[in-house]
């Protein structure tokens, strides 16, 4: 046995072992950083909750600008073209995105329209033309028009303003408000407290 050789050997495996153990060290330290950084990270959920959304990227606590325009056109066209016929399809559309809040008054002002629309025997339409992201509010304006059982067309401008927060990556809306006319955004106010400073 060559004694020489089995020194260089030796000496050769004790070098490999010693850069092994720094690439298991440097490993183990980039293992820990990447998983850091990746419990840090808000996880991105997409949503594919009914047939006219596409899809929907949204994180456990927020959603982006156009989220909120797509979900506020959709409720705001559910709402603004609702019929007796078409009541339960829209109820059921629009309802699992009420938060709980104002769950019941969103229930209660869809069942008092369908009162009105069957009392007065009325046909109600809304196209939604334009949305407004500003300050966490979504203002969704069109034109709507009302049939009444003698054929005469009433039309106007509506605006529905909505508020919508996400919860556990499901946004809900929390805050509705339905008016005629332009939308009451920030333009609109600083407009009014001009005419009231007059």
């Amino acid at each position: 046995m060559e004694f020489s050789r089995l020194k260089t050997d030796f000496k050769l495996l004790k070098e490999s072992n010693k850069l092994l153990v720094v690439a298991n060290v440097v490993l183990v330290l980039v293992l820990c950083v990447s998983l850091f950084f990746n419990t840090q990270k808000d996880t991105i959920v997409i949503h594919n909750l009914n047939e006219h959304c596409v899809e929907s990227e949204l994180s456990r606590t927020n959603m982006s600008e156009d989220n909120h325009k797509r979900l506020g056109f959709y409720i705001a066209n559910m709402l603004g073209n609702i019929t007796p016929n078409s009541s339960e399809y829209t109820i059921k559309s629009v309802m699992p995105f009420v938060g709980p809040r104002i769950y019941k008054d969103v229930r209660d002002s869809i069942s008092t329209q369908l009162g009105e629309l069957v009392n007065e025997r009325v046909v109600m339409s809304f196209s939604p033309e334009r949305a407004l992201y500003e300050n966490g509010t979504v203002f969704i304006t069109g034109r709507g028009q009302m049939v009444g059982p003698t054929g005469k067309t009433d039309r106007f401008s509506r605006t529905y303003e909505m508020q919508f927060s996400v919860e556990n990556y499901t946004p809900l809306l929390h805050y509705i408000n339905v008016y005629e006319g332009g939308p009451r955004d920030s333009e609109w106010t600083a407009k009014q407290k001009k005419k009231e400073q007059k």
